[in-house]
């Protein structure tokens, strides 16, 4: 049985452009987030929601969509440290 959740992210909100490929990218970004949310499937869409609450109480946060551990892990490292952290 499938989870309901949305099936697709809003691409004006969301870019997700080549990201895909290199199995990691930033979805929602603050400078110097105090937190940052990883979701690797449909928990994504948790993570977004989470980052709404979040903000609303004054905590900075990065959400990052990893739909590929391996993918992300064979970049090179500058891409490995930019995306999640």
């Amino acid at each position: 049985m499938r989870q309901n959740v949305p099936r697709f992210l809003d691409p004006e909100r969301y870019p997700i452009r080549e990201g895909v490929k290199k199995g990691a990218y930033i979805l929602k970004d603050r400078e110097h987030p105090d937190i940052v949310l990883i979701g690797t499937g449909s928990e994504v869409h948790v993570c977004l929601e989470a980052s709404e609450i979040l903000e609303k109480e004054g905590i900075k946060t990065r959400v990052v969509s990893m739909p590929s551990w391996e993918l992300f892990f064979q970049q090179d490292e500058d891409y490995r440290k930019s995306a999640p952290s």
